[in-house]
C-alpha cells in the first residue's frame, strides 16, 4: 500500500489520490484561464448548459467528499493538517480531522445553496467560506491542545515528525504559495482594452477571449447609467473586472466586459446578440460611448 520515493519517504497511495482531488478543486478556474482561447464563446448556448451551475456542483461535491475523507481519515502525518498540536497528539489529530470533516461537509452544502446568487456577491461569500475552511481546523486544534493541558494530559512524548517530512512540508508550502500568488494576481488585477478601426472595434480583457464587432452589424447602441443585473454563466470575475457570457431575462445570453466599480455601461445590439462594456468611471464610459458613436456614424456615411 506504500510507494517508496527518493530519500526514503513513504507515501500512502490514497494520499496521492487525495492530492489529485484537492488539485481538482482548482481545475475549473485554472482550465478556463489557461485554455480560454480554445473554449467556444457560445458553449453555454450551444450545449444548453449553465457553466456556473456545473462549477457549483463540482466544487460542492468536492467539498463534501473531502469532508467525508477528513472525517474518516486514519492517523497519518503525511497528508493531514500540519499543526504542531495535531502532530504531537493523536487524540488531537483525530478530533481536529473529524471537526474539519464536518466543516467541509457543511461548506459543500452552503456552496449548493448559493447556486443563484449573483457572482459579484458570491465572490465575497466563497472567499469568507474558504478562509473559514482553512483556518478553523488550526483554531480548533489549538483550543483542543489547551483543553488537554488543562486536563493534565502529557503529550510531550507523542511527537512524531520524521526529518524527511520537513522537506515535504517545505515543498508543499512553496506549491501552496505559488497557487495562492497566481489566484491573488488573477483576482486583484485585470483590465479591459478597446481598439477601433475604420470597420470594426475590438474588446479585449486580461483573462478572457476578445470580442470583435463590425460596425455594419450594429443595430442599436445605448448608454445606461445603471448596469445590467445579469448572471455570469461562463467567464472570469475578480475584484476589479468581470467578463464572459452572461444571462438576463430580458437580454437572454449576452457578452459583458465591465469594471465592477462603475455602474454606467454601453449596451450594443448586433447580430441578434448583445455586448455590454464600460470604462473605469462614468466620464470615461461616456467618452467611450461618444467615440463608438463617431466611428459608427462614419461607417454609415460611407455606405
Amino acid at each position: 500500500m506504500h510507494a517508496k520515493l527518493r530519500g526514503g519517504i513513504y507515501i500512502n497511495r490514497y494520499r496521492s489520490v487525495a492530492v489529485a482531488a484537492f488539485a481538482g478543486m482548482f481545475f475549473p478556474t485554472t482550465f478556463c484561464l489557461l485554455f480560454r482561447d480554445i473554449i467556444p464563446d457560445n458553449i453555454d448556448e450551444e450545449y444548453n448548459m449553465d457553466i456556473q451551475t456545473v462549477f457549483h456542483v463540482i466544487i460542492g461535491l468536492l467539498f463534501i467528499s473531502f469532508g467525508i475523507f477528513w472525517y474518516h481519515r486514519k492517523y497519518s502525518t503525511y497528508y493531514s493538517f500540519k499543526s504542531v498540536w495535531c502532530i504531537k497528539s493523536q487524540e488531537n489529530w483525530y478530533a481536529t480531522h473529524k471537526f474539519t470533516g464536518i466543516v467541509w461537509i457543511i461548506s459543500g452544502i452552503i456552496v449548493f445553496s448559493t447556486l443563484y446568487i449573483r457572482m459579484n456577491d458570491l465572490f465575497f461569500i466563497l472567499s469568507a467560506l474558504f478562509a473559514l475552511m482553512l483556518l478553523t481546523p488550526f483554531v480548533f486544534s489549538f483550543f483542543f491542545h489547551l483543553h488537554q493541558k488543562i486536563k493534565g494530559i502529557d503529550i510531550s512524548e507523542n511527537e512524531f515528525y520524521p526529518p524527511e517530512e520537513k522537506k515535504l512540508l517545505v515543498i508543499t508550502a512553496i506549491i501552496g504559495l505559488v497557487i495562492l500568488g497566481f489566484a491573488a494576481q488573477c483576482i486583484t488585477t485585470g483590465n479591459i482594452r478597446y481598439k477601433f478601426t475604420s470597420s470594426e472595434f475590438n474588446t479585449s480583457g486580461s483573462y478572457w477571449n476578445d470580442v470583435t464587432v463590425k460596425y455594419k452589424d450594429i443595430t442599436n447602441i445605448e448608454f445606461s447609467k445603471e448596469d445590467i443585473p445579469g448572471r455570469r454563466i461562463f467567464g472570469y470575475g475578480g475584484l476589479t473586472t468581470e467578463m464572459g457570457n452572461f444571462y438576463h431575462i430580458d437580454y437572454k445570453y449576452y457578452k459583458q466586459y465591465t469594471y465592477l466599480k462603475n455602474k454606467a455601461c454601453i449596451i450594443i445590439s448586433y447580430k441578434n446578440d448583445y455586448l455590454i462594456i464600460n470604462e473605469t468611471d462614468y466620464a470615461k464610459t461616456k467618452k467611450l460611448y461618444k467615440k463608438l458613436c463617431t466611428y459608427l456614424n462614419k461607417s454609415v456615411s460611407k455606405k
